[in-house]
């Protein structure tokens, strides 16, 4: 009930009904897990690792727990508590692309690379990004991994927001050097940007939805 009034936005009538659980099953680890997500949400950092860490005491196993846990306190600037919460996280729930995926940004942020990035590859498995691997692996073409590009076709999908791919477009020219030829497949929104800069980025740009997969290698 608690967690129907906060879907519905009855955000006075949730506190009360959760507190009032709260002193009459202390040892509920759920009810302080919640407590925690609430007050992560409002931006009470602090306050939800407070919660979180009741939760912990209650129930040191739960992965779930935990990942919360190293959410809140990456936030407050505590990644070395963030980073053992996580790897706590994944040890007890070794498949969860989410926690991998939030570990890897981590360890990208503190600089360690060969782990972030091997890690960084669960981005693919989680609940936003479906649509893109679903349309890389209908292709049927493999991923590159670094192998030699010599006298092939690459396509290059962009996956991420305007920011992220304008800062890794200087790289495609360097890419384009090793391969055939390079293709972009790109965001309706960035296209213009993108075919404005086209010859300098040695790439041919692709509209949304339209490409060919045996045009690539």
């Amino acid at each position: 009930i608690a967690l129907l009034l906060k879907k519905l936005g009855k955000e006075e009538a949730f506190l009360h009904f959760i507190k009032k659980l709260e002193k009459q099953f202390p040892d509920n680890a759920d009810i302080y897990n919640n407590l925690g997500i609430y007050e992560k949400e409002k931006g009470y950092i602090n306050n939800s690792i407070v919660f979180y860490e009741k939760a912990l005491k209650l129930s040191p196993d739960n992965a779930c727990y935990n990942a919360n846990s190293a959410n809140a306190y990456r936030l407050a600037g505590e990644p070395n508590t963030s980073q053992k919460l996580f790897e706590k996280a994944i040890s007890l729930d070794p498949f969860n692309s989410e926690y991998q995926f939030n570990l890897s940004l981590l360890y990208l942020l503190r600089g360690m690379f060969d782990k972030g990035w091997e890690m960084y590859r669960s981005r693919f498995n989680v609940k936003q990004a479906k649509t893109i691997k679903k349309n890389i692996s209908s292709s049927k073409k493999p991923v590159w991994n670094g192998e030699s590009l010599k006298g092939k076709s690459l396509l290059v999908y962009f996956e991420q927001g305007i920011g992220d791919t304008i800062q890794f477009l200087r790289y495609l020219p360097w890419v384009a050097k090793q391969a055939k030829n390079v293709s972009f497949f790109c965001s309706d929104d960035l296209m213009p940007v993108v075919e404005y800069n086209a010859k300098s980025l040695m790439i041919k740009t692709i509209p949304k939805g339209i490409f060919n997969t045996h045009d690539f290698d």
